[in-house]
């Protein structure tokens, strides 16, 4: 039977203090993506679809950028933040208009 001293020598260790948790985050890194520019008009007609589904209480599909990932949110806007600029759905999900990709009226087809 081996000593545990020798069954210690077998042991993995890391060796490059750090290295495993940096190729972990590479990889993180390695997935993310650069945030999309939008045009003007493209900002324009987001501004429409979110007043017109505000005022009639439409559900809202909402892509953001978050992280170098682009997500989806669906849901109702409770309100529209001014001052910090930001939309607040009926779900409490904040989200900045700096990070708005896309809006589109959610007609029960997505």
């Amino acid at each position: 039977m081996m000593n545990k001293r020798k069954i210690a020598a077998y042991l993995g260790f890391d060796a490059l203090k750090g290295l495993n948790e940096s190729i972990n985050q590479e990889n993180k890194n390695s997935n993310k993506i650069k945030r999309p520019q939008l045009s003007e008009d493209e900002l324009n007609e987001m501004d429409l679809i979110l007043l017109r589904c505000y005022r009639m209480k439409k559900e809202i599909i909402i892509k953001y950028f978050h992280k170098g990932k682009i997500l989806k949110h669906i849901g109702f806007i409770d309100r529209i933040n001014l001052i910090d600029k930001s939309i607040i759905t009926t779900s409490n999900k904040k989200i900045d208009f700096v990070s708005i990709l896309g809006l589109e009226e959610n007609n029960g087809w997505d």
